[in-house]
């Protein structure tokens, strides 16, 4: 059997990489859950579909090593070999639509208000499995052992056309990884966001370009393999797992950089990390270029050469509702001032655009009572 399933790497350093595939992943969606719990005091729906995804790319790798060591052996039977190509499909395909269905439903989750991405989103998780379907289905006529003769060219037929079907489902997912790639682009610039805020956003979302890459090698290698250049089935099989952990990780992007905002940089241990390497006018405070106080008092009231600190703002949302609170400090004639804003607003759905806005603030000297505020 060997003959028709070629190997190129030990089984040992296969079971390696297919294990640390599923065990980074596994960090990075235990992270994940451990954030949005610590935030919103439940999971959400991407985390539930974030495990199920964990749970199909372990059952995958077992699948795709024992398609490296069952399969090989000289002892497995011809019908075995057929329904266990079927069966591995399946899972495949399974894999493949729930390691992207987390990224989509936080996609819905953040820019729902969007229509054009609504449906976007919508009928990606429609159309996508159907592509999926069609090629198992596929599979399971070609490769189907009951009622056919069992034999070398019924064995390398079924091969064959798995190589179709992997190529039809590995293009499927090349497409899909640069459409969820683009997706959330247009919005992401158009946010009134400060250049850097703004920036790490890009990135964030940019992280899809791994997913893109790693789709387009695996189809590279199945398509080599349909065309008879080469036949490396260890490509195809560490591909597709990659590709399925990549495009689940790429899902916890967005929310890992919540943990890190909300969960790590608000730690005790940061502060005194941050204060050791850098200096009270380093680039964590930004210098107000206001001259003239907004209320008509002269310029040293909130000058020019006074800083501001903001902490991290917490953003809400429930429908077309949108909850705020920012904190903060600012120097004002020499004198440290702390404030904290509490923000309401409603977005128009269709438009995406804010209908009203409500601000409730209140500061004071820092350690202080908060005495003052403003409607």
């Amino acid at each position: 059997m060997s003959d028709v399933l070629p190997t190129q790497v030990s089984p040992q350093a296969t079971l390696a990489a297919l294990i640390i595939s599923v065990v980074v992943p596994l960090l990075v969606v235990l992270l994940r859950l451990w954030g949005n719990y610590a935030n919103h005091k439940k999971l959400l729906a991407e985390d539930y579909f974030s495990i199920v995804a964990i749970i199909y790319l372990a059952v995958e790798a077992g699948v795709c090593y024992a398609d490296r060591v069952v399969l090989n052996d000289p002892v497995t039977t011809l019908k075995f070999i057929g329904n266990f190509i079927i069966i591995g499909g399946v899972i495949a395909i399974l894999a493949s639509y729930f390691a992207r269905v987390p990224l989509v439903l936080l996609y819905l989750r953040f820019f729902g208000v969007k229509k054009w991405l609504r449906v976007s989103s919508y009928t990606f998780l429609i159309v996508y499995p159907l592509t999926l379907v069609a090629g198992v289905i596929f599979t399971a006529v070609k490769c189907n052992p009951n009622g056919k003769d069992l034999d070398a060219p019924w064995l390398g037929s079924c091969i064959h056309n798995g190589f179709i079907v992997g190529v039809w489902n590995g293009s499927f997912a090349a497409l899909s990884d640069i459409i969820l790639f683009i997706l959330p682009l247009p919005i992401v610039f158009n946010l009134h966001l400060f250049f850097d805020k703004k920036l790490s956003l890009v990135v964030v979302f940019m992280t899809g370009i791994l997913g893109i890459t790693a789709s387009l090698v695996t189809l590279y290698y199945r398509g080599s393999s349909l065309a008879g250049v080469s036949d490396n089935e260890i490509g195809q099989i560490l591909g597709q797992v990659l590709e399925h952990a990549i495009a689940i990780m790429a899902g916890c992007a967005p929310t890992l950089r919540t943990v890190w905002i909300n969960q790590v940089i608000t730690t005790g241990l940061y502060a005194r990390l941050q204060s050791a390497v850098t200096s009270p006018d380093s680039a964590s405070t930004q210098k107000l270029s206001a001259t003239k106080n907004p209320s008509g008092g002269r310029p040293g009231d909130i000058g020019s050469r006074e800083y501001l600190e903001l902490g991290e703002p917490r953003i809400l949302r429930n429908g077309d509702q949108l909850a705020a609170r920012m904190t903060g400090s600012i120097k004002v004639d020499g004198a440290d001032t702390e404030f904290e804003s509490f923000m309401f607003a409603k977005v128009n759905a269709e438009s995406g655009k804010m209908e009203w806005l409500i601000e409730r603030s209140i500061w004071g000297p820092v350690g202080g009572v908060s005495k003052q505020g403003v409607n």
